[in-house]
């Protein structure tokens, strides 16, 4: 059965969805929580690629086949051990011949299979569709360190819905959100995981996110959701400096002296050499919150440009000395 990108979606939750493109294009990104059962490699693709592009379509199919034709009891093999009882949801690039084949070899191999109709291609264009679609974003903002994150999280469990953008990211959207290193998706991919969040939610309720600059660490955010950030409304939440200080203590203080240092390298010449040094010093005499406090330096007046720059409706919530679980309450009350 070939079905729109949405019905897709919908009739593929609790089955499995197979990506047949190459390995590189799943890479790059694809549908969250998809198997990739590619029909041709890299190497393979590019070879019926070329084909298609300086002969016809007839030789690339017929190379194809060549191609194809050795592995196709592997594949069958592979999917059922993927599959098991489930049905299979089928999607190449623009839901052509390789989704196609493929469906029709598991349909004969006993596994019940759909296609995408425009395939991948058609999926990343349903972002705008999700965006349009009557979200009530409510933002959460406030100074570095005021554990914002982590308020998303209390506001889940509260029963509230939430979109992590840093989590989708994994990045904690400063210089030090990244200080280990770890692999972000692609720009793309990243887009293909808030579509998933977008999805999945129950579009009568209320869903909170954090505010955020466009980007975080090297992917951005898509401008389909970012124009929704900026202008739905703003819940500014202040905490005392004391309790930012410690709570980036608590959050980044089992780094490394080095991973640290990196850190403030990355802010340097934002934060001027003289204050450079001294955070750099501090560090390295275990006073991380002499560190703290000269990082937010920079920090608070960027983010107060940022404030400052924003027209969305804005509400103030006085945070000093509440849990967060207090705080979340207090925002629920005031949404």
């Amino acid at each position: 059965m070939v079905l729109d990108p949405i019905t897709f979606l919908g009739a593929s939750k609790g089955q499995i969805i197979l990506d047949v493109r190459s390995e590189s294009e799943f890479e790059l990104g694809h549908i969250p929580g998809a198997f990739s059962l590619p029909l041709f490699n890299n190497d393979e693709r590019a070879i019926v690629g070329t084909i298609y592009k300086k002969q016809n379509a007839q030789k690339a199919m017929e190379k194809g086949l060549e191609i194809a034709g050795p592995k196709l009891a592997e594949m069958v093999n592979k999917a059922k051990s993927i599959c098991g009882n489930k049905s299979a949801y089928v999607y190449c690039w623009r839901g052509g011949k390789r989704s196609e084949s493929v469906a029709w070899l598991l349909n004969m191999a006993g596994i019940n299979s759909n296609i995408m109709l425009g395939g991948y291609k058609a999926y990343r264009s349903l972002l705008p569709h999700f965006c349009e679609s009557n979200l009530q974003v409510k933002v959460v903002g406030g100074f570095t360190g005021s554990a914002k994150t982590e308020l998303l999280q209390v506001l889940k469990n509260k029963g509230e819905q939430i979109i992590d953008l840093e989590q989708l990211a994994n990045h904690k959207g400063s210089a030090f959100g990244n200080l280990l290193n770890e692999t972000q998706p692609s720009s793309e991919h990243f887009s293909n995981l808030l579509l998933d969040d977008l999805n999945n939610l129950d579009k009568s309720k209320q869903v909170w996110v954090e505010d955020e600059s466009k980007t975080i660490g090297s992917v951005f955010i898509p401008n389909e959701f970012y124009d929704i950030m900026k202008t739905a409304p703003l819940f500014i939440l202040e905490r005392s400096k004391q309790e930012r200080i410690k709570h980036l203590v608590d959050s980044y203080g089992h780094h490394s002296t080095e991973e640290l240092r990196r850190g403030f390298d990355k802010i340097g010449k934002r934060l001027g050499g003289q204050h450079l040094k001294s955070a750099q010093e501090s560090i390295l005499s275990g006073q991380l919150d002499v560190a703290v406090n000269i990082a937010l330096t920079y920090y608070d007046k960027k983010y107060k440009h940022g404030i400052d720059q924003n027209d969305s409706p804005k509400k103030t919530l006085d945070g000093k000395g509440m849990s967060l679980s207090q705080i979340a309450d207090e925002l629920i009350l005031m949404s």
